[in-house]
């Protein structure tokens, strides 16, 4: 990852200002900041990438596609402020769910209210004793089958039940209906989602 970031600022020593770009370097240059954002989750990137998405929207050359990997850079860097702004100026964007809680950096995952556009962050701690951690996704094919066997299994599911947390990996997307109908299926296993 970090050899990915150093590599973005070696050969892309000169996007600043952004207005200095030409009409066809614009793109290629929010492509590749894109690319260190979505592999580094760097905010040093990422606000670049913002300066370059704001430089092609003034020209009138942003795209669909690049405000929607936009609005997933702010959400994977934490920078929510700036999804939201860019989600109102974008309707067609993404609605972000309301976030509820005290924003961490580490140790923390988002819970989906039931039935609401919500998310509440909480602590993702460990009780005293055995513990099962399964990074998994709602719309992971390996995940339903995994989980479809272990809640068939008499010996297994008693004990996911009282030792696991399923926890989704940091989002650049929240597809709250997706973990609200998983918890729906799973009472007894609900997702959450890592805060990082």
């Amino acid at each position: 990852v970090r050899m990915i970031g150093g590599e973005f600022d070696r050969l892309f020593p000169d996007l600043e200002p952004a207005s200095a770009l030409s009409d066809q370097d614009l793109p290629i240059a929010f492509k590749a900041a894109y690319t260190a954002v979505f592999y580094t989750s760097d905010r040093k990137h990422a606000a670049i990438l913002s300066r370059l998405f704001a430089e092609l929207e003034r020209r009138g050359l942003a795209t669909s596609k690049q405000a929607k990997s936009m609005q997933a850079s702010y959400v994977q860097t934490r920078m929510f402020d700036e999804a939201i702004e860019l989600q109102h100026a974008r309707p067609a964007l993404e609605a972000l769910p309301v976030m509820v809680g005290e924003q961490e950096s580490a140790r923390s995952a988002w819970a989906f209210h039931p039935t609401r556009d919500e998310v509440r962050l909480e602590p993702a701690t460990l009780d005293d004793g055995p513990a099962i951690v399964v990074v998994a996704h709602p719309a992971c094919r390996y995940t339903q089958d995994a989980f479809r066997a272990i809640e068939g299994d008499t010996e297994l599911q008693p004990v996911f039940a009282d030792h696991a947390q399923l926890i989704a990996p940091s989002p650049r997307q929240f597809e709250v209906a997706l973990f609200q109908q998983w918890n729906r299926e799973h009472p007894g296993l609900p997702m959450r989602l890592a805060y990082d």
